[in-house]
């Protein structure tokens, strides 16, 4: 009997031993899950890190607890959501403590600086950085520390000096910033990481930036960009092409400022970082306020002023209300502009008061920060400059209410002068009134000539450019079960689709090119024509190889204007084997979306949505145009296997940046996805009756504000 229960316990301690073994193989798989999403996937990020942290709590390890800590306060500073982030840094701690591991330690110390700084406490923020360093500096000095352990603190040790660095570059210490930020750099260049190489070359030229020496900055940043972009780091890639677009006075064009700001948008959309996204559309506007039409301006600052309003983004109220001011002014509506720039003048005014409290706050900090590092002369010269950047703040607050006033002066002034002249003149013109209706009456009739001959010339164009479009018998003859659902803004579309058989080949693609209306369609043309070169004069077939050889064209075509040309065009394209059942696809910047039963086999993708009985797979595309880029990379294709059954679609961007709903918002590429898998068991020319009807409702009185193109097909013959 004693024999029975010894084993019965022996057995209950080995299967609780193999749990717990289990339990930490999970955890830390899904801590490597989370790192590989946190910037591409915010809910599968989510889902992880929970995930570790409810197998690291089944392991019943202090360091594995910590390590799951650390992980949920990364993806709340991802979003945003500062305190939580340095709750979680602190239980964390707290766990590596226990685990006696110093690294831990050491790293914890740095993060919760580093949460501190995100809510501008720059003393507790330093406090912990100088800990982080001195922690690293011991393991250094520990002669019996293993080589992973002495890596592992020289790595800790640069992120506190980097860190320190950032701290004084909050509070204005813009050469002890450069100075510890360089010490880093030297760190990080010994090792070779080569992200925090580029995480500090994004600091200098920020720094840099804020001390207005372009040149240095624009130098950095361009460092920074090009390691991110290799190294396919998204976060840092979008944080420095917002820094260095937004800066004014630089060697960058206007267009591509404008790309630049586009790119970094997506990449944080992604990511689900509205802070940033209302920032960025913000810049965009300011920059692109002459160039974009009006209609797009609007459309953008209804986008914005919801995300103000739906997270509490007070700070930037002032920016959205003098921007709404300009484009106010610009469309017209004066008076509107005027009582808008009022509001913009008292949201900036209450943004000055707040960051004069903080500057209250880092007042002392600042002084104590100088005393430890600097003389006496340097600190008064510092403390003066301060000064003196407050007055002018003031006196430039001042001389925009002076201005304002002046300008409503002459508005008030000049409309009652108006209606003086108007009460003398009125007798006078009354006699001459006949004259001029029958001279208003001429006046229309050419007009309307006008109109006409504008109109018939479009309507032109529509046949002209209806004729360089592949038919829809030659698709129909090779794909007899598809549909095409192609909607343009205006009577001509700068979206087209394009087809060419070859053989046992089919050559299909939709694309978006710059613009809409008479300039869209004249782009598309261009591209058109590129693409029929690229596979009938240059015998290409591949799809990464037709992509490299059409923007090498379409660059060459627009290179013979007198003119900087930045035009181009985004495309999906893929190629069918019909022989072989084989798809090969390449795009610059659109990506494909492939429907199939779950049963079948499954594609290899790290982007896909499923309901009970169908997945929907995307395959990305490169990200870049067809067009100038000034990162320009060959384009890479990707090939999968099809089966009959397999619903595949090709479109633009239209659909899924159409306002609309009940609260005015995009109807987003979630939606669209979600409305392809409900809708797939119709056959093609359902699910087009089924898109068109769903995209008129969703409009909801709404104008169309982009073209609308999606070419749906499969290779079953039904």
């Amino acid at each position: 009997m004693k024999s029975l229960l010894l084993f019965t316990i022996i057995f209950i301690g080995a299967l609780f031993s193999f749990a717990q073994k289990n339990d930490s193989v999970l955890a830390l798989k899904h801590f490597s899950l989370f790192q590989d999403f946190e910037y591409e996937d915010s809910l599968k990020a989510r889902i992880h890190v929970d995930s570790g942290l409810y197998y690291a709590k089944r392991s019943n390890s202090p360091r594995l607890i910590g390590l799951a800590y650390q992980f949920q306060g990364w993806f709340l500073q991802d979003k945003s959501f500062y305190q939580q982030s340095n709750d979680a840094f602190f239980k964390a701690l707290d766990f590596f403590e226990r685990a006696k591991d110093q690294q831990g330690v050491a790293n914890m110390y740095g993060n919760i600086g580093n949460s501190y700084l995100d809510i501008n406490d720059f003393e507790s923020s330093l406090d912990y950085q100088f800990r982080s360093l001195k922690e690293n500096e011991k393991i250094l000095e520990n002669d019996e520390a293993s080589v992973d352990a002495y890596d592992n603190a020289v790595e800790g040790k640069t992120y506190a000096l980097h860190n320190i660095g950032s701290i004084y570059a909050e509070v204005k210490l813009y050469d002890l910033a450069l100075k510890y930020e360089y010490e880093s750099l030297e760190f990080e260049k010994k090792v070779g990481h080569k992200i925090d190489v580029a995480i500090s070359y994004n600091t200098l030229g920020a720094i840099y930036k804020a001390k207005s020496i372009r040149d240095s900055a624009e130098y950095y940043f361009k460092q920074a960009i090009e390691i991110y972009k290799v190294e396919s780091y998204p976060y840092g890639y979008s944080s420095s092409l917002q820094t260095y677009a937004s800066m004014d006075s630089t060697s960058l064009s206007k267009g591509k400022r404008m790309q630049m700001f586009a790119e970094a948008l997506s990449i944080r959309k992604e990511i689900g970082d509205v802070d940033f996204e209302a920032r960025v559309y913000l810049d965009i506007i300011d920059v692109g306020m002459n160039t974009l039409s009006a209609d797009s301006v609007q459309n953008v600052l209804v986008h914005v002023h919801d995300i103000i309003e739906g997270n509490g983004f007070v700070d930037l109220k002032w920016k959205y209300y003098q921007l709404k001011a300009k484009h106010l002014s610009r469309i017209g509506n004066y008076k509107e502009a005027f009582e808008t720039i009022k509001k913009s003048i008292d949201y900036e005014e209450k943004t000055n008061n707040k960051k004069k409290r903080q500057d209250l706050a880092t007042k002392e900090i600042r002084k104590t920060f100088e005393t430890k590092n600097y003389n006496d002369s340097l600190k008064v010269q510092s403390e003066f400059a301060v000064e003196r950047l407050s007055h002018q703040k003031e006196l430039s607050k001042k001389q925009n209410i002076i201005y304002l006033s002046v300008i409503g002066f002459i508005v008030l002034f000049s409309s009652l002068f108006f209606i003086i002249q108007t009460n003398k003149r009125r007798k006078k013109l009354n006699t001459i009134l006949s004259e001029k209706n029958e001279l208003i009456v001429n006046q229309k009739l050419v007009v309307e000539e006008k109109n006409q001959s504008i109109s018939d010339s479009i309507n032109y164009a529509q046949r002209l450019q209806t004729a360089i479009l592949p038919s829809l018998e030659s698709i129909e003859s090779s794909l007899p079960n598809n549909f095409l659902m192609n909607l343009p803004k205006d009577i001509v579309s700068g979206d087209f689709y394009w087809f060419e058989k070859k053989n046992d080949l089919l050559m299909i693609a939709v694309a978006d090119c710059t613009g809409h209306g008479v300039p869209g369609a004249m782009v598309s043309v261009v591209c058109s024509n590129a693409l029929n070169r690229s596979v009938k004069e240059f015998e290409l077939t591949n799809p990464a190889d037709i992509l490299n050889k059409t923007r090498e064209l379409v660059i060459e075509t627009f290179k013979s204007s007198d003119g900087e040309v930045e035009d181009g065009m985004d495309i999906a394209l893929c190629v069918i084997d019909i022989e072989k059942n084989e798809l090969s696809f390449a795009g610059a910047n659109n990506p494909l979306w492939v429907v199939r039963n779950q049963s079948q086999q499954k594609i290899e993708t790290q982007f896909s949505v499923s309901n009970e009985e169908q997945t929907l797979y995307e395959l990305k595309g490169n990200k870049q145009p067809i067009g100038n880029f000034d990162y320009a990379t060959d384009f890479q294709q990707k090939s999968i296997q099809l089966y009959s059954n397999d619903s595949i679609y090709l479109f633009s961007d239209g659909f899924a940046d159409q306002f609309g709903g009940e609260r005015d918002k995009k109807f987003t590429t979630k939606r669209m996805k979600e409305l392809l898998l409900e809708i797939n068991s119709m056959n093609f020319k359902e699910q087009k009756i089924e898109l068109v009807s769903k995209f008129n409702s969703w409009k909801n009185g709404n104008e169309q504000i982009d073209d609308v193109c999606i070419l749906g097909f499969s290779l079953s013959k039904e």
